[in-house]
């Protein structure tokens, strides 16, 4: 149950906040797995194989999330200005 309400208090934080949050607590867990970081034992669950199996998929999501974002919004700009540029004069 604890995991359970950790997990919970963190979607509803970086819900809050932008879901760029995950990322933090992705590389927590990751350091922590690897021998990096020592965690106190109330955080000890971002280490464990389901945080680390839910966090890594969001951050996925977010990342092509944010790459769709970018090139939609370049490719907008690029076609008005492809629109505002005169066209050369026809000759005939």
């Amino acid at each position: 149950m604890p995991l359970l309400l950790s997990l919970l208090v963190g979607v509803g934080l970086s819900a809050a906040a932008g879901f760029r949050v995950f990322v933090p607590l992705l590389v927590v867990g990751i350091a922590q797995r690897t021998g990096h970081a020592a965690l106190a034992a109330d955080f000890a669950w971002l280490g464990s194989n389901v945080a680390l199996a839910l966090l890594a998929p969001v951050l996925v999501v977010a990342a092509l999330g944010l790459f769709a974002w970018l090139a939609v919004r370049l490719l907008r700009r690029w076609r008005e200005r492809r629109r505002a540029q005169p066209s050369p004069p026809i000759i005939s």
